[in-house]
């Protein structure tokens, strides 16, 4: 009985194991900075089965896949991400940029660096006044291209 309990529990942790690291993950927190918009996240990105989940030593036959160009979105923790914001259905600002996360140990993910939106900078984009509501959108794009795993955040905040 207790091996058939230990079978299902390591079964389980395998299962849980394997839905956790199924796909990317971003986790992003708007704080309303007195009208400004202050985005700070963390985010991880999968990696696809090519790719070693873990940096092996460097003697280790393996050692190629991890320094693969194939692989390096991953080991680095590349991440693409387009930020834009709307005010009454109208785009007044958009942006993309890149972040290298993690050097040397993807488990840790990488850092969504504190990102601002600027009442005045939207104001004046949109030729308008300060005073409004202002929806705002962060996109992550998988750097594998894999259909479900661009992930959106997205609120609202007034100006």
């Amino acid at each position: 009985m207790q091996a058939l309990v230990c079978v299902g529990l390591l079964l389980l942790a395998l299962f849980w194991t394997a839905a956790v690291s199924a796909a990317d993950s971003f986790r992003l927190t708007a704080n309303d900075r007195g009208g400004n918009l202050l985005l700070v996240g963390r985010y991880h990105v999968s990696n696809p089965p090519y790719c070693l989940a873990t940096k092996p030593s460097y003697g280790a036959k393996n050692y190629a896949r991890w320094v693969s160009p194939r692989c390096v979105p991953y080991t680095v923790q590349r991440a693409q991400f387009v930020v834009s914001v709307e005010r009454n259905g109208e785009q007044v600002m958009h942006e993309s940029f890149r972040i290298d996360g993690a050097y040397g140990d993807p488990s840790r993910g990488g850092t969504f660096t504190p990102y601002y939106l600027y009442c005045g900078l939207l104001a004046s984009a949109a030729h308008t006044s300060l005073s409004g509501t202002y929806s705002w959108t962060v996109r992550l794009l998988d750097p594998f291209h894999r259909p479900g795993y661009d992930i959106l955040r997205h609120g609202t905040w007034g100006c």
